[in-house]
């Protein structure tokens, strides 16, 4: 095996291991966080919110508001548009809900959408959670809109980056 091809197996086996212990209902211990979510979903899988601390947003998951795990952050720009993606696959139990986007609204939208069937999507305080069933979905796979209040675009765009 050449040596770049053995680093990425183990840059990749790092982070896998990292977001192993993170996702609810794989060993490890829990670091639970306790930190009030702004906005959240409640399914089958628990719960999934969005909570703000010192200039990032985190994507909480757990089966309550009392056991949530950080799962992944984006920086936090309100009023201005700051996207962040999840999603997981492979060996994982069970779910409803693998794929999750999240972030920063654009000011003046009331709700995001994609073209996948999904939960959630209220902006409250500026901050949206939507979570979509597949499971390995491609950020680029991703087509989504924010409307205002009227159901007017506001802004719409594919995987992370805005525009058509």
């Amino acid at each position: 095996m050449r040596p770049s091809h053995a680093r990425r197996l183990l840059a990749a086996f790092a982070l896998l291991s990292v977001a192993s212990a993170c996702l609810p209902g794989v060993s490890g211990t829990p670091s639970y966080v306790h930190v009030p979510l702004i906005v959240s979903v409640t399914t089958d899988d628990g719960v999934t919110g969005v909570a703000r601390r010192a200039g990032v947003l985190m994507l909480l998951t757990g089966p309550s508001e009392d056991e949530l795990l950080e799962q992944t952050r984006v920086a936090d720009k309100p009023g201005e548009l700051s996207l962040g993606f999840l999603t997981v696959g492979g060996e994982v139990p069970p779910r409803g809900y693998y794929s999750w986007v999240f972030g920063d609204a654009p000011t003046g939208a009331s709700r995001f959408g994609a073209t996948l069937e999904g939960i959630g999507g209220e902006v409250v305080a500026g901050v949206f959670v939507y979570g979509m069933r597949p499971k390995d979905l491609l950020v680029d796979d991703l087509i989504w809109s924010f409307t205002d209040q009227g159901g007017a675009i506001v802004l719409r765009g594919r995987g992370l980056t805005p525009g058509e």
